[in-house]
């Protein structure tokens, strides 16, 4: 039974990040508070797998820098790019590469 609700929890996190990567050109207001409810319930004890934290990482920084709010830290794309680095997806790599380099002039 727990692995079915962890399986079922997985596929959960993993539509609300493709939603908000595709929310993300149009809405990154509405992604942002999309990736802020993915964030609390991991908060609450869900679990990102690897693959998903890395994801959350790159389009949390996104959305932030579309938002216009300022960096604080560079760990979420940190880990996106270490992730991306060793496991390419599509255009994640360049991404990554990409928000990292806004995310460490933002940091100075």
């Amino acid at each position: 039974m727990v692995s079915v609700l962890a399986a079922c929890r997985r596929v959960a996190d993993d539509a609300a990040l493709v939603r908000a990567d595709a929310l993300m050109a149009t809405v990154p207001d509405s992604a942002l508070r999309l990736l802020d409810s993915v964030a609390e319930a991991t908060d609450s004890g869900a679990h990102l797998d690897a693959a998903n934290r890395a994801y959350y990482g790159l389009l949390r920084t996104q959305v932030l820098y579309k938002c216009y709010i300022p960096a604080t830290s560079d760990s979420l794309i940190t880990h996106a790019r270490e992730y991306y680095s060793r496991h390419p997806q599509g255009d994640r790599l360049l991404r990554s590469v990409i928000y990292s380099g806004t995310t460490a002039d933002e940091l100075g």
